[in-house]
């Protein structure tokens, strides 16, 4: 039987994949265990909006009324957090960055802008949790016209935010020299469709993805220029990526995450697997003690496990990102050399609920916790 917490992490994934319909009936399922569920709530608000069922009212002016969703705290004079989303994909994902027994949460999917800063309810500090440029653009420029109205601090300025998608993280760590970056180039499809030359004056094999994804939804492997036609994804717009064998000497993929809180990392996992497109829960790792051990390990000292090399290149990045909350998944080439998966904000911080991976939760802590004492500052400072 699903637990709440499984309903409620399948109806986000549903969400972020565009599986609407999906999304909404597994956000129903944790809403009949736990009518209050944020994350239920949420979810059947985006994606009946996303379906189109959701209409909008309009004010004297002709504008659409503002759409907010308020939670407030039962801590006493707890910070008020105005949260800026997007319908769909592209969200930085927030339900435990901002729980409501440290935080009111005000939910805004804005349509337009107010005239002023005091059209909204009252605020301590804004986070920009659209994290996505190409999955909800016009959503990123409505954030990035409200950071110009604000009165308030806001972290994750829609600027640096709009500076991560695989194109602009590539060129922004370009002068990294501690990392190795690989060559990306966002692609369009003609109008006549596909040719095999699509991907001309790039490296095979490479990486093929539609734009807007996560989670590795849609991506494929093309070994050669000749399988391109036949293995190209079918999106209308694709990032291509240069390919880097990053296997280690005993045949695993290793794939580190580390989470950057006000510019500095924290190590989130580790994934070790099989395949080339690792993810954590792919891996098989609930049977392996050896692995899971190899993962403690990087949680509990990175700095050793990574060596210092790869640790100034993390510090590198998250400088060279300036985000107050991004993650990243890289590898550690044989060199010794960071390898760059990708780096952003729409990385996903949860506790774990399995009994076998508690271990990694005194990490999480640890994020979760420096998350606060920078908001307290941010306030602080205001």
């Amino acid at each position: 039987m699903s637990t709440l917490f499984d309903l409620e992490d399948q109806a986000d994934e549903f969400l972020q994949a565009g599986a609407y319909a999906d999304a909404i009936a597994a956000a129903e399922a944790a809403l009949a265990i736990d009518p209050k569920s944020l994350t239920g709530l949420l979810v059947c608000a985006q994606a009946q909006k996303a379906l189109g069922r959701l209409v909008d009212t309009v004010t004297d002016e002709g504008r659409p009324r503002q759409i907010f969703l308020v939670e407030t705290s039962d801590k006493p004079l707890a910070p008020v957090v105005l949260i800026l989303s997007s319908t769909g994909k592209g969200n930085v994902p927030d339900q435990h960055l901002l729980p409501i027994t440290k935080y009111s949460r005000i939910f805004w999917f804005p349509e337009n802008l107010p005239e002023h800063d005091n059209e909204l309810p009252a605020y301590d500090i804004v986070f920009n949790a659209v994290g996505d440029l190409d999955a909800a653009p016009e959503a990123h420029a409505l954030a990035a016209q409200f950071a110009k109205l604000s009165k308030r601090p806001m972290l994750n300025l829609p600027d640096r935010v709009g500076r991560t998608s695989r194109t602009g993280v590539a060129d922004l760590l370009k002068t990294c020299e501690t990392a190795v970056i690989p060559k990306v180039r966002k692609i369009e499809r003609p109008a006549g469709g596909w040719t095999q030359d699509a991907c001309a004056g790039l490296r095979y094999p490479l990486i093929a993805r539609p734009t807007g994804g996560h989670g590795g939804e849609g991506v494929v492997l093309i070994e050669r220029p000749e399988q391109f036609l036949s293995l190209v994804p079918d999106a209308p717009v694709l990032y291509a990526t240069e390919f880097f064998d990053y296997r280690s000497p005993d045949n695993w993929y290793r794939k580190y995450r580390a989470i950057f809180i006000d510019r500095k990392p924290y190590p989130y996992h580790l994934a070790i697997g099989a395949n080339w497109l690792v993810h954590h829960w792919t891996t098989g790792m609930e049977h392996d003690a050896g692995r899971r051990e190899e993962e403690l390990r990087y949680l509990t000292n990175p700095k050793a496990v990574l060596g210092d090399k790869v640790w100034a290149a993390l510090e590198a990045i998250g400088a060279m990102l300036d985000l107050d909350f991004a993650g990243i998944d890289f590898s550690v080439l044989q060199d010794g050399r960071l390898l760059l998966f990708e780096a952003n904000p729409t990385m996903l911080v949860h506790p774990e609920e399995a009994p076998l991976f508690f271990y990694k939760n005194v990490a999480v802590q640890n994020i979760l916790d420096a998350f606060d004492q920078m908001i307290a500052r941010k306030i602080n400072q205001a």
